[in-house]
C-alpha cells in the first residue's frame, strides 16, 4: 500500500510548507477546516428530537470557524499581512498537536477509514487543485519559503 501521508507531506512542501515559524495558512486552515466538519454533521438527541440549546454553540462554532477561514484567505491572497506567530508553550502546543490527531484518528476509524485513506483524498484534492493553478499559498512570508 502506498503511504499517502508521506506523498502528502512531500506535495506540502513543494507548494512552500517547511520547518520555521507557524504558518498562518496551517494553523487558521486547521480551525477553519473544524468547523467545516461541524457543519457537514446534523446533530439530535436520542429519541430524534433537533437538539436545542448548546446546539447554539455548535452553530456558534461554525460561524467563527468560517471568519477565521476568510481571515486565512485574505492571507493566502495576499490581501492582509500575515501575522507573527509565537508558540507560548512548545510542549503544551506539540500536545494539542497530537490530540487533533489523535481524535483525526479517532473520526477516520468510525467512518472505517485509515489516516492513510484520508491523506490520498488530501492528495487527490490538491493535486487536482494544482493543474488548475500554482497553489503556492503556503509561501506567505513568515516561516516558509520565500516567492
Amino acid at each position: 500500500m502506498e503511504n499517502s501521508i508521506e506523498k502528502l507531506t512531500a506535495i506540502q512542501k513543494e507548494v512552500g510548507y517547511e520547518t520555521g515559524e507557524i504558518n498562518n495558512i496551517a494553523l487558521l486552515g486547521l480551525f477553519g477546516e473544524a468547523g467545516e466538519v461541524i457543519n457537514e454533521c446534523a446533530f439530535s438527541m436520542k429519541g430524534g428530537q433537533s437538539f436545542n440549546g448548546e446546539g447554539d454553540l455548535l452553530h456558534d462554532a461554525v460561524i467563527t470557524s468560517e471568519k477565521v477561514d476568510a481571515l486565512k484567505k485574505r492571507i493566502r491572497d495576499k490581501q492582509k499581512e500575515p501575522m507573527n506567530i509565537t508558540i507560548k508553550d512548545e510542549v503544551k502546543f506539540d500536545s494539542e498537536i497530537a490530540d487533533v490527531l489523535y481524535y483525526l484518528n479517532a473520526l477516520a476509524i468510525n467512518r472505517g477509514k485509515t489516516l492513510n485513506d484520508y491523506a490520498e483524498l488530501s492528495c487527490n484534492k490538491v493535486m487536482k487543485y494544482k493543474i488548475q493553478k500554482d497553489i503556492r499559498h503556503a509561501n506567505v512570508s513568515h516561516g516558509t519559503k520565500s516567492e
